[in-house]
Order: structure tokens, then C-alpha cells, then sequence
């Protein structure tokens, strides 16, 4: 094969994958046309329904994350008798989870020897059990708007 035939075989190529792509995109026009026709009013009912849904559930998480921060322990782990937590000769009692693991790491620092600074600590805390919180809290959002979501946006 010469250098002609050669380029000859790579436009043929290039110009047949180009036609197929140009056919292949007129073909996904023509059904995107007749599945908006069919679909326009459901999907768009649908698509701003569980918007709603998603920006009601976005908006509410850091809330629900400090609500459910700082519920009392206390009651709930006295029934499987559990009212304080030692450590080492330290007993820290058990509150809301931001106090009970800041007053945790205390513990472990003075048990350790460190001095730390209750207030930090309690900041850190509050920051990384609002973070894994929220994560949760988004999953379970996830979660509901994708079942009650779909049901609801399909009910109406």
C-alpha cells in the first residue's frame, strides 16, 4: 500500500464515522422531540417537585445536625445503666454528645498529662460531630426523598 491508498482508507474512515455520528445525533434529536412531547408535563411536575424537596431537606440539615447534637443522653443510656464514663480515675458524666466527648478528651489529655483547653476542645468537637451528623443526615434525606419523593411526585 502506497501513501495515497493509504489516506484514501483514513477519509474514508473519518468521513464514514462522521456521517454515522451526524446520523446517530439526528436519530437522538428526533426521539428527544417525541419523548418531550410525551413526557414534557410529568417530568417537569416531577423534577420540580423533588427540587423542593431537595432544597427543603439541604436547608435543614445543620439544624437537624445540632438538634440531634445536643439531645440529652443521659435518660436513654440510664437505662442500660450507663450515667458516667471513666477514664482512668476521671468519671465523666454523660449529657448531650458535644459535652460528653469534649469532656472525654479532656479526660484523656489530663489523663495523658496534656493540658488542653476545654473551649477548643469543645469547639473541635461540636465541628466534627456536626460534620459526621450532617453526613448522616444527608444520606437519610437522600434516602427519603428518593423513596417518598418518587411516591409522592407519582401520587400527584
Amino acid at each position: 500500500m502506497d501513501a495515497a491508498t493509504i489516506e484514501l482508507v483514513t477519509q474514508i474512515i473519518t468521513w464514514g464515522s462522521l456521517g454515522l455520528l451526524i446520523l446517530l445525533v439526528i436519530i437522538l434529536f428526533f426521539a428527544g422531540l417525541i419523548g418531550w412531547k410525551r413526557g414534557i408535563f410529568n417530568a417537569g411536575f416531577r423534577l420540580i417537585f423533588i427540587g423542593i424537596l431537595v432544597i427543603v431537606a439541604l436547608t435543614t440539615v445543620k439544624p437537624m445536625a445540632n438538634f440531634i447534637g445536643g439531645r440529652d443522653l443521659g435518660s436513654l443510656l440510664s437505662l442500660f445503666n450507663v450515667e458516667t464514663i471513666t477514664i482512668g480515675s476521671t468519671a465523666v458524666p454523660v449529657t448531650n454528645v458535644f459535652e460528653t466527648l469534649s469532656n472525654v478528651l479532656v479526660a484523656l489529655a489530663n489523663e495523658y498529662g496534656v493540658t488542653v483547653d476545654s473551649a477548643q476542645v469543645g469547639e473541635v468537637v461540636t465541628g466534627l460531630v456536626t460534620m459526621i451528623i450532617s453526613t448522616f443526615v444527608v444520606i437519610m434525606d437522600g434516602i427519603l426523598i428518593y423513596t417518598l419523593g418518587n411516591l409522592g411526585a407519582t401520587i400527584l
